[in-house]
């Protein structure tokens, strides 16, 4: 790893990684990287259109090269992952590893009720809470294998997942070690709602 250590957190689509990757990042004092920002500063463009003229090969090839980017800084920061990183997670691994990694996990029920009147999400098609439980299911074996904390965002506030988050990253398994696996917070009962 070079450059700092940053805080990623990773997780489907409406899992709230923009909503907690803000508030994180204000807790302790650092800047914060948005995937779907970075993308559009970078290309003038948003994740949907560039699947939708490019290929969605072609965006995950852009969300990786920018995240790599991010990693690089020297400011520790914290940065939200494309969910892709989970599609190829030996590389994913290499990339993320030494870096404190989160995963933001969700029912699809949730998801699908957050990115239901959404329309730059990409990949996502027919009935949506059936794309977003397969979509989930792809991803999931990938986000388990990368995280170094696992915190449930069903039916929670922001503010008690980011105290859930700062205990979980002062845990030793919360930095990325090939193999390693996931220190899980203990989750809370499930619901539908909960930050974005």
């Amino acid at each position: 790893m070079t450059g700092a250590r940053h805080v990623v957190l990773m997780g489907m689509m409406g899992s709230g990684k923009s909503t907690l990757g803000h508030a994180l990042a204000q807790r302790r004092g650092v800047p914060y990287i948005d995937n779907d920002d970075h993308l559009r500063h970078a290309t003038g463009s948003d994740a949907a259109t560039i699947a939708r003229e490019q290929g969605v090969d072609r965006l995950h090839e852009i969300e990786w090269r920018l995240l790599e980017e991010a990693l690089l800084q020297d400011d520790a920061s914290v940065v939200s992952a494309p969910g892709s990183v989970a599609l190829d997670a030996d590389a994913a691994e290499r990339l993320l590893a030494g870096h404190h990694v989160v995963w933001l996990r969700a029912r699809p029920e949730t998801l699908a009720a957050r990115v239901r009147h959404d329309p730059m999400r990409p990949l996502l098609g027919g009935d949506l809470a059936e794309s977003m439980g397969t979509l989930s299911a792809a991803r999931e074996p990938g986000f388990r294998r990368l995280a170094g904390v696992v915190v449930d965002v069903d039916d929670r506030d922001a503010g008690d997942l980011v105290d859930e988050i700062l205990r979980g990253l002062d845990r030793p398994a919360a930095s990325v070690q090939p193999g390693a696996g996931a220190a899980a917070c203990r989750p809370r009962d499930r619901g539908a709602n909960g930050p974005r």
